[in-house]
């Protein structure tokens, strides 16, 4: 193949979200019909069945999320995305109940300091997961227990 018939090594890619979003689309359509978006009480109410808790703490933060959900127009993404944005509200609001109940049970949490905590930032595959449990080994070091901290309060 000469330079001038070279091929796009994203035309493949393309092609292949293309299809899965389609093929997708077909199954999400059949589960959820013409949905639309969901409302910050029905994000609520689908993280309690899913963790068998009801008690999200204070409601500060449901100011904040009602303005983050109309800020993102679900109907703008495509059906990857929508359920993907879903998946990742859901799953927040289930780690935030894990949290609440994680301060029942130990409220002097709430008091225990953290000096000089390390943030470790960085794409994936990249040794971000060694250097975290590297630090964590170190004497009085801990880590969280996963990816991005998103599970590291523990599920009951």
């Amino acid at each position: 193949m000469s330079r001038s018939q070279s091929v796009n090594p994203f035309e493949s890619l393309e092609l292949l979200y293309g299809i899965a979003n389609d093929v997708l689309a077909t199954f999400w359509t059949g589960l959820f019909p013409k949905a639309g978006h969901l409302t910050l009480r029905q994000f609520l109410d689908r993280a309690c069945p899913r963790t068998k808790l009801s008690n999200f703490g204070a409601d500060e933060f449901l100011g904040d999320l009602r303005i983050f959900l109309e800020t993102v127009q679900e109907e703008s993404l495509h059906q990857v995305g929508r359920l993907l944005f879903r998946w990742m509200v859901i799953n927040c609001l289930s780690r935030r109940l894990f949290l609440q109940k994680e301060l029942e049970f130990n409220p002097c949490i709430v008091n225990e300091s953290i000096r000089a905590p390390i943030v470790i930032v960085g794409f994936p595959r990249s040794g971000t997961t060694l250097l975290q449990n590297l630090l964590g080994l170190a004497p009085g070091g801990t880590f969280a227990l996963a990816i991005g901290g998103f599970f590291s309060v523990p599920d009951y």
